[in-house]
């Protein structure tokens, strides 16, 4: 006998792995660092040219 339990779970779980590889996707921005004054504390405001951020980082980088 057919356990429709068990397919409709199977049929739903891959319905949500699908749905959560397409959620999967670069958040990389190419960003200006505008003002680097708290980068003690890992945190700089940076500009990507139309609006700028207050963006988040280690703060154990060395400045060029």
């Amino acid at each position: 006998m057919v356990d429709y339990g068990e397919k409709l779970c199977e049929a739903i779980g891959i319905v949500a792995n699908g749905l959560l590889e397409d959620l999967k996707y670069d958040k990389t921005v190419l960003c200006t660092i505008i003002d680097d004054s708290k980068s003690s504390k890992g945190e700089y405001i940076v500009s990507n040219g139309s609006a700028n951020f207050t963006a988040y980082g280690s703060s154990d980088y060395k400045k060029n």
